[in-house]
């Protein structure tokens, strides 16, 4: 490392700013020309800030060429950055001259698809064993469920190791045999009987305590679950059950003579945990896992190196290469004179690496970054190698280094008001030393009255109870926008926006993990049953597109199996003849169309609108996802030869090409993770989660499984790591006290323990910083028998040594206010909502009559007030129909809606569409012209753009929620045409009669009628701040347009 000025910036520190004058300045200086930059960031997003702020600086000084020239900078992420390197020096890595990038879905895609074929039928036969004897499980819900996949959750996280680290898998097996060997080291068990002959004793013993008479019914529902095991294939799971068992024994039963005694079952239980033979099956199923690691890694570089691919990790790999190259650091060295890394903390030790060696290239390189926030371990970054590394550079920028390497500190807050940023230095400055202390910029003008610190406790439902508080900020004039909840897990945040959305408060959330989504859960459904025909596929397209529940899916299988026939079941269901009619049709599509056609062919439209109402459309944008997706497959499979429907099928299962950074929306609450916050700010800032104890997970998660460990010799500045594996042998189980003493010291307990609270206290950190004018902590309240409540211990924050159990955020001396909240579930049915989703509501009549529901089309209008109407334009051309008396104007009218909710300008096939829907719906007769439907819509669209400008937004079906007099209105927009100037409000009717007939005040048709529905279209649009230019009437049959 050389000539390297480390900036630690904490949290609003003004990163940024700093980075780009530093940028601007080496330029403006001469001290290097734009194209002589290398910057890298994490995001694309970034780099295009860095870019735009640099120009504009640049400019500022009068340097127009300069900021022209930015252009060429050399600004982006480390993988384009990497990328760029590769493609001009491919020939010295021995690659072809044209290589396809293998993104990160796309690895994990071949990952899913190939560990499966590499295990060998004895590997399989030996997992299983293991599985059975362990009963290794995952959580399914609340609840444990068996895991024969748990072997391929310990190879992908050994692989991910070994691509950011330098690991000899020899030594990390020798590691491993050493764990197992000082573990598992009893070999006599009293009474000299084998372990099975043992535990059959002890099985014996507990059946004889049920025969008893003697045991109380807690006493059996104790002993119950090991008898249930057979001791030969699942002896480790009976004997953690049993001891369990046995330690739950009254006196009155440990002291019954029943063979071969309590002592002795206690004896060999305690022993049995320990016995060799257990660690033999560990180390053979440790030996093979670290084979298969090797194993896929040799398989997957020839399956790169066929198909012309190269991964992420092997751009930053093939850039550390290059730069060992003396013709390749000639070229740099002439050409690069300045290196920016933004983000230093959450480099991982293969791009510390590559950032090292540029640094021993190029004249100056300036890494920014705060340890404090370093919280993407399992991204792959390493904050302690990140704090060894810049712990060597001292602070002083009068006296670098040998190597000339400097550290400073950015000193000012520009984030959070004046009494935030000095409770952040109270609470973290004895945490982290003093490199956590900023100076504050902002002071306290207009936030005096406010705490800047507020405790919430809250009982009953606590997901309500938090709606209850948010929704009291909202009433008291906080806008939703600037409003955050922050939760440890997702289905916490699942649960919290749920709370809020039935209240009809605006949320914006993170979307992770697609097939997650009931509609995306019916797509795979279909896609495995188009690949399998098998049963498990139709019981969940009946329970999701039929609503059949779980009892009638029971009750009709059970009906089956009773008398089969000669049929499969469901085999003449109509519903899976016409499933089977669109499969076959549609066979030969690509995957994307044949996605597309179920989508249409089965009618998506309708069932969503039935599961969601107000949330549709967010359920449309999944399936345009899935659309998109299904299109990325076919791109990245077409380059491997792995396309399949089932392939697809499993890439949605397992949500994969879904994590996007989370984007605030101004007019909603945001709900989301701790990890998701960084790097934003709201003015309020509610933390969840701080009654979290990390220490109950330790044994659970960060002892056993995969961990990482330095290896001999590594002071954790180097990359050098061993691996161990040491499964999680208790599951759900509490390890028992017997072994935790030896579990401590053998797993490194305390080192541990040190890791994890330091990675507590930065995630803390990350939550705390993220306030500007409030933060909130929330305090679960227990309830006891007797009804009184007492608040929980906020575990988290006593732990990390930012409270104590007797006062939250103990280092601030102000007094923090207390605020408490009873949540009731359901308990906002009868009353008024505040807001819903994409708009405000105005705020309803002080007299409320009992609610009921309305469609905005029910609304009556005065006859004493009819509005006017003007017919504004005529296409000249109707929609053909033929309908006989037995078909209802209103089946015509949802069959055209349909349609239309479909069209934007440009679509194409939008007579196909038009034809599978009218065959869908049972209209080809009715309506026999499908092309004049496409026909009408593009003249509306096109009088549109030219009456009012070309649309930003389409909104088809936008859906909508208001009160009015005390009545809820729940409906949709058919159409809102959003421009840059306000939008317009187009409602289709489908009456076929004459134009004179919708323009006559005293008609039966008379377009006037409508106004109190295009009104509180109005009403809901403005109240959510959008400018209404016009409410619109459209006869689609007719082909004309009527204002109102």
């Amino acid at each position: 490392m050389r000539n390297i000025h480390y900036i630690s910036a904490g949290a609003g520190s003004g990163k940024t700013h700093t980075l780009t004058e530093i940028l601007a300045g080496h330029i403006a200086s001469g001290t290097c020309r734009p194209d002589e930059v290398l910057l890298t960031t994490f995001t694309e997003a970034a780099a295009s800030e860095f870019r735009e702020k640099t120009r504009r600086k640049l400019l500022e000084k009068g340097l127009v060429d300069a900021a022209f020239e930015m252009a060429g900078a050399r600004i982006g992420t480390i993988h384009s950055v990497a990328k760029s390197l590769i493609e001009r020096y491919w020939y010295r890595l021995g690659l072809a001259p044209s290589v396809t990038v293998l993104d990160d879905e796309g690895r994990a895609r071949h990952i899913n698809e190939s560990l499966a074929a590499l295990a060998t039928d004895d590997d399989l036969r030996a997992f299983r064993r293991l599985q059975r004897c362990f009963g290794f499980t995952r959580q399914e819900g609340a609840h444990p469920v068996p895991n024969p996949d748990f072997w391929k959750q310990h190879l992908e996280q050994i692989l991910a190791w070994m691509d950011n680290y330098e690991v000899s898998l020899e030594e990390s097996l020798d590691y491993c045999h050493r764990q197992f060997d000082a573990f598992f080291h009893v070999q006599d068990l009293p009474g000299g009987a084998s372990l099975e002959a043992q535990l059959e004793q002890v099985k014996s013993y507990l059946q004889a305590i049920s025969d008893s008479g003697d045991a109380s019914k807690t006493t059996l529902d104790a002993i119950t679950p090991p008898l249930a095991l057979p001791v030969g294939e699942e002896s480790y799971v009976f004997v953690v059950k049993a001891l369990s068992a046995v330690g739950k024994l009254p006196k009155k039963l440990q002291n019954k003579p029943f063979a071969p005694g309590y002592v002795q079952v206690c004896e060999t239980l305690e022993k049995s945990l320990r016995h060799v033979s257990h660690g033999r099956l560990l180390k053979d199923y440790v030996e093979r896992i670290f084979r298969l690691a090797a194993d896929w890694r040799r398989d997957y570089a020839d399956y790169k190196r066929r198909n012309r691919l190269i991964d992420f990790n092997d751009m930053e790999r093939y850039s550390v290469q290059l730069l060992d190259r003396e013709d390749v650091v000639r070229d740099i060295r002439e050409s690069i004179r300045l290196v920016l890394v933004d983000e230093f903390q959450d480099c991982s030790p293969i791009e510390i690496r590559l950032f090292d060696r540029l640094s021993e290239i190029v004249d100056r390189s300036v890494w920014v970054g705060d340890t404090k926030q370093s919280i993407y371990g399992f991204r792959g970054s390493d904050a302690e190698m990140v704090e060894t590394i810049t712990r060597q550079f001292p602070e002083d920028v009068a006296q670098p280094n040998a190597a000339g390497c400097f550290r400073t500190s950015l000193p000012k807050s520009y984030r959070s008001r004046e009494k935030l940023v000095l409770a952040a230095n109270a609470v973290f400055t004895p945490i982290f030393g003093p490199v956590a202390a900023l100076e504050p910029y902002h002071g306290e003008e207009g936030v005096e009255s406010l705490p800047p610190l507020e405790l919430w406790q809250v009982g009953g439902d606590f997901f309500e109870a938090v709606a209850d508080g948010v929704e009291t900020l909202i009433q008291q004039g906080v806008a939703p926008g600037d409003i955050a909840i922050l939760a440890r897990r997702n289905d916490k945040v699942d649960a919290l926006a749920s709370s809020l959305r039935n209240r009809g408060i605006p949320v914006a959330t993170p979307e992770i993990a697609i097939g997650d989504y009931l509609e995306v859960q019916l797509l795979v459904a279909l896609l495995n049953y188009a690949v399998l025909h098998d049963d498990f596929s139709k019981a969940a397209i009946l329970a999701l597109l039929a609503d059949c529940p779980v009892d009638g899916l029971l009750e009709r299988r059970l009906n089956y199996l009773a008398d089969p026939g000669d049929s499969r079941w469901l085999e003449e269901d109509a519903l899976f003849r016409k499933i089977d009619r669109v499969i076959d049709r549609n066979r030969q599509q690509s995957i994307s169309g044949f996605v597309e056609s179920l989508i249409v062919e089965l009618d998506f439209e309708n069932r969503i609108n039935r599961w969601s109402g107000p949330e549709a459309a967010r359920r449309r944008a999944h399936l345009d996802s899935v659309l998109a997706l299904a299109a990325d497959y076919e791109t990245q499979a077409a380059q491997t030869g792995g396309a399949s429907l089932g392939g697809f099928a499993h890439c949605l299962e397992q949500g994969q090409a879904t994590e996007r950074l989370f984007e605030k929306d101004p007019r909603a609450v945001s709900v989301l993770s701790y990890h998701k916050s960084k790097g934003l700010e709201w003015k309020y800032v509610i933390l969840t989660g701080l009654e979290r104890d990390y220490r109950k997970r330790l044994f659970a998660q960060d002892l056993f499984e995969v961990q990482l460990h330095c290896a001999d010799g590594s002071d954790g500045g180097d990359a050098r790591r061993l691996i161990s594996l040491f499964p999680n042998l208790f599951g759900a189980s509490n390890v028992p006290s017997s072994l935790e003493d030896p579990l401590r010291e053998l797993l490194h307990y305390e080192t541990t323990d040190r890791r994890v609270c330091r990675e507590e206290a930065r995630l803390l950190y990350v939550g705390f910083t993220r306030a500007r004018d409030q933060l909130i902590a929330v305090q679960p309240l227990k309830s006891a028998r007797s009804g009184a409540t007492t608040p929980q211990a906020l575990e988290w924050l006593i732990q990390v040594g930012a409270a104590t159990k007797e006062r939250i955020w103990h280092s601030w001396e102000e007094p923090i206010p207390v605020r408490q909240f009873v949540g009731v579930a359901a308990s906002r049915t009868a009353e008024e909502p505040l807001k819903a989703e994409r708009y405000l509501r105005p705020e309803p009549s002080a007299q409320t009559p009992e609610p009921r529901y309305l469609q905005p089309s029910q609304l009556t209008v005065d006859p004493s007030g009819m509005s006017e109407v003007t017919l504004v334009a005529d296409r000249g051309a109707r929609i053909e129909l033929r309908a006989g008396a037995e078909t209802p104007m209103s089946e015509i009218g949802t069959t055209l809606h349909n349609i239309l909710a479909l069209c934007n300008p440009g679509s194409e096939n939008m007579t196909e569409r038009a034809r599978q829907i009218l065959g869908r719906h049972g209209m080809e007769t009715v309506v026999p012209h499908p092309e004049q439907i496409g026909a009408m819509a593009e003249w509306l669209f096109g009088w549109l753009e030219r009456e009012y400008g070309p649309a930003r937004k389409i909104w088809h079906e936008r859906p909508i929620r208001m009160w009015c007099n005390g009545q809820e209105l729940n409906g949709s927009i058919d159409l809102v045409w959003e421009t840059d100037h306000g939008c317009v409000v187009v409602d289709f009717k489908s009456f076929p009669g004459m134009q004179e007939a919708v323009t006559n005040p005293s008609g039966e048709h008379f377009a006037g009628r409508y106004a109190p529905q295009l009104t509180a279209y109005r009403r809901v649009l403005e109240a959510a701040g959008e400018q209404v230019r016009n409410t619109l009437v459209c006869y689609v049959v007719q082909g004309c347009l009527v204002r109102v």
